[in-house]
């Protein structure tokens, strides 16, 4: 190895004018060309994208390609509480595709050096080296705060590090090690270069498999026929968020865009802010594109396009009569951003089942999607509720079309409005006007049609095929979400039960119809506009259970809310079970999951978690022998009022991994997951108000469950009751937080990249086509 004096000149200065001594970084710079892919990338990948690669990175420094590093960072922030005016989109592969025109759109470099040959005085090695020599972190780090300065400049960079020593990177982590440092210093010296053309073409290149697989769906999506087209526009609209595989074992993944260019030609991306947008052409085509970023588990949402998909698409949209002879459609501003208008020469049977089909996709489009980052998004919803869908023969939109062009005018949403949105009209708007009086109108049809017998268990959907998902749980983690097949958790406080224009308009305002650069009016009307969308949901549960109870119910579910304000519309209907509990809500889910979910889909309650009416939460077991022992220590610890919640009421600690280390010498892990209770969501700001942590829950599942872990635990089974004693401990002493702290993986940990390598490794295992990086911008704040 080669050695070598990297000179920082500017920090050197900086340092000279606080009285400071210079002190060069001495390391030795490999002797050989560092190759980006084999060497480097790597090492970006488990150090860097797990806060780098998204919306939420910090400075918008994308490091998940090469073309993000290449791009760098901007002082432009996109998430925005208080921005009037739209912001110019920066989607990387889309916004811009050279290093020019994205320093036209204020991008700088952190990779460039301004130092003679030899040297480097790039900001991606000022801020590594400065971690080398600070290596330890302490106080507090928020890598997304609004105030992170995001430096253009060395002397910037200097001056800010020189404020804040402990902010090298990684952020509040450990730092790189010698050997690693070496190899980025030593490909920032040598020019980083990236992949070569030969290299890039094989990463964006489609496997010879996956190249048939392509034409064949392209051919699909791009027949004239209008039946077709129209087809493939739905499609795309509900599929240009996914990471598609040709086949449910692939681990290359491909996105659905609008082109110039047909197949066989190079892909001229057609780059609108929304799917439904004017494509600016009469003539375009829909490609697939290859994904060669790093994929990351927040934005991975797995789409199968395989012949069992293509054939399914045939039966369910080109097999089937439509309402009116097919016919291409334009793009109006206002008619494409009411699917219920644009597509309504399609089935509604036709949409829905697509919708149903693919519903944990769906669902996870609203978690996974833009929309979903921050407090402000997601207090919309509570902690923890499980969904459930209607059936299309009992749907009334599916069985009587007519019903959704009457009352078009009744579906119209915020996003129509485009990116903008004034803030003096957020309150009372049209858009939630219109949204009260469709809820109304379909109240009193389900009233109307089922006057005499109601509604009950044969009207939910039990899923047609193994892969369906007709029960799904959705876990809130402050400002993350999750959803996950199957009754996961304790009985939760709130039930939805959705219809296909529910699901519809959830999907059109919270995915294709949001614009993450748009204003804060925008995202306002669209926050607001789901409380409608949240209290239909709720109400149609409680159609199914007894009509003297129901609104008791919606009220406990709205405590501290103005009931009357809130517009709660009762469908009137009998109920069908005979009910004979004083808990009818618990009655009515456990008939279904029992009776209903069980046999159609195998879905069963949560062993560890699930209580029945029969049955309380345990104490600490006498003795650990049996796993049930081990099962009864998670579940006491888990009951509500328990000092374990005392110790967790911090916002920021709402998931975390558990690795268990068994006698048998394998590993299990369980992710804790924190369910925090809200007398309503009904709410804005000030969610503080609407807590009583003395009754939160916790959930304890095995496996992995959520995207951005907020620590993690490592324990060897014998140490499990000792680890449950502490959490049920009212007051802690030294020793029992010394003894917690053994247990606790902290940020500042010396060894804490081991850890949370094992941990991301093991996902990929348990999970090699859904997995994907953790993100750690959300790890627990306080470094000690």
């Amino acid at each position: 190895m080669k050695k070598c004096l990297l000179l920082l000149p500017l920090l050197v200065i900086i340092n000279a004018c606080a009285g400071k001594a210079p002190a060069p970084v001495s390391i030795e710079l490999p002797s050989w060309p560092v190759h980006y892919l084999s060497e480097v990338k790597p090492i970006l990948d488990k150090r860097c994208v797990v806060c780098h690669s998204c919306y939420n990175s910090p400075c918008q420094l994308k490091l998940s390609s090469y073309e993000g590093v290449d791009r760098g960072g901007s002082k432009k922030a996109v998430y925005n509480a208080t921005r009037l005016t739209t912001m110019d989109p920066t989607r990387l592969f889309i916004d811009a595709h050279s290093t020019e025109e994205w320093r036209k759109k204020d991008f700088h470099s952190v990779t460039e050096s301004s130092a003679e040959d030899g040297f480097n005085n790039s900001i991606m090695l000022h801020i590594l080296d400065h971690k080398m020599k600070n290596p330890k972190s302490t106080g507090e780090y928020f890598s997304e705060a609004d105030d992170l300065t995001c430096s253009e400049t060395q002397i910037e960079l200097g001056g800010y590090l020189e404020k804040h020593p402990n902010r090298g990177m990684p952020l509040g982590f450990p730092p790189l090690t010698k050997e690693e440092f070496e190899l980025i210093a030593g490909w920032l010296a040598q020019g980083s270069q990236g992949p070569s053309e030969e290299e890039q073409n094989q990463l964006t290149s489609p496997t010879a498999a996956d190249l048939i697989a392509m034409k064949k769906w392209e051919k699909f999506l791009n027949n004239g026929d209008p039946k077709y087209a129209m087809t493939a526009r739905y499609l795309y609209e509900h599929l240009f968020l996914s990471h598609i595989a040709f086949a449910a074992d692939s681990q290359d993944f491909f996105e659905l865009i609008r082109s110039v260019t047909p197949s066989g030609q190079d892909v001229d991306l057609i780059d609108t802010v929304r799917p439904y947008d004017d494509p600016g052409t009469d003539t375009f085509y829909y490609r697939f594109r290859k994904i060669h970023s790093t994929i990351v588990h927040k934005t991975h949402m797995v789409f199968i396009m395989d012949d069992t998909q293509f054939q399914r698409f045939q039966e369910i949209f080109i097999e089937p009569k439509w309402l009116q002879k097919p016919h291409r459609v334009g793009y109006d501003e206002k008619l494409s951003a009411n699917p219920f208008a644009s597509f309504e020469q399609i089935p509604p049977r036709s949409r829905y089942q697509f919708l149903l089909d693919n519903i944990h996709y769906i669902i996870m489009t609203f978690i996974r999607g833009p929309v979903c980052r921050g407090q402000v998004a997601l207090n919309v919803v509570h902690d923890h509720f499980w969904v459930m869908f209607q059936d299309p023969d009992h749907d009334l939109s599916v069985r009587y079309p007519g019903f959704l062009k009457l009352h078009q005018d009744k579906l119209i949403m915020p996003i129509e409005k485009g990116s903008q949105f004034p803030l003096d009209s957020l309150l009372g708007n049209k858009y939630q006007k219109a949204a009260k009086e469709f809820y109304k109108i379909r109240q009193n049809a389900y009233y109307t049609t089922y006057y005499y017998e109601g509604q009950g268990p044969e009207a939910i959907w039990k899923g047609d095929r193994a892969s369906d998902a007709p029960l799904l749980t959705v876990y809130r983690h402050f400002d993350s979400a999750s959803v996950h097949k199957g009754a996961l958790g304790a009985l939760p406080r709130t039930i939805w039960l959705m219809d296909y224009p529910l699901t519809e308009r959830i999907y059109y305002a919270l995915v294709a119809g949001f614009d993450v650069y748009g204003t804060v009016g925008h995202q306002l009307a669209v926050r607001l506009y789901m409380d409608n969308l949240r209290i239909e949901g709720e109400s149609y549960f409680l159609n199914l259970l007894p009509k003297k109870e129901r609104e008791e119910i919606m009220r406990s579910w709205y405590i501290g809310v103005d009931f009357p304000g809130l517009g709660y519309q009762d469908a009137s209907m009998p109920e069908t079970l005979d009910f004979v509990t004083d808990d009818p809500k618990r009655e009515m889910i456990e008939h279904l999951v029992d009776k209903h979910f069980l046999q159609s889909a195998g879905i069963r309650f949560d062993p560890v978690n699930y209580l029945r009416a029969d049955e309380q939460y345990p104490p600490l077991p006498e003795k650990y022998v049996t796993l049930e022992d081990y099962l009864q220590g998670f579940r006491a610890v888990s009951q509500p009022g328990t000092p374990f919640f005392k110790h967790v009421n911090n916002y920021h600690a709402n998931l975390a991994y558990i690795r268990i280390r068994l006698n048998d010498g394998t590993d299990s892990v369980v992710s804790v997951i924190i369910n925090r209770w809200h007398d309503n969501v009904n709410f804005l700001f000030k969610e503080d108000q609407s807590l009583s942590h003395e009754k939160d829950r916790a959930d304890f599942i095995k496996g992995f469950h959520g995207s951005y872990p907020n620590y993690l635990f490592d324990i060897h089974q014998d140490d499990l009751p000792e680890f449950f004693r502490i959490l049920s401990t009212e007051e802690l002493n030294d020793v029992d937080l010394a003894r917690l702290e053994t247990f606790a993986i902290n940020r500042a940990n010396d060894r804490f990249w081991d850890y949370y390598d094992w941990f991301q490794n093991r996902f990929f295992e348990e999970q090699p086509i859904q997995a994907g990086l953790f993100d750690l911008n959300r790890y627990y704040f306080n470094a000690k």
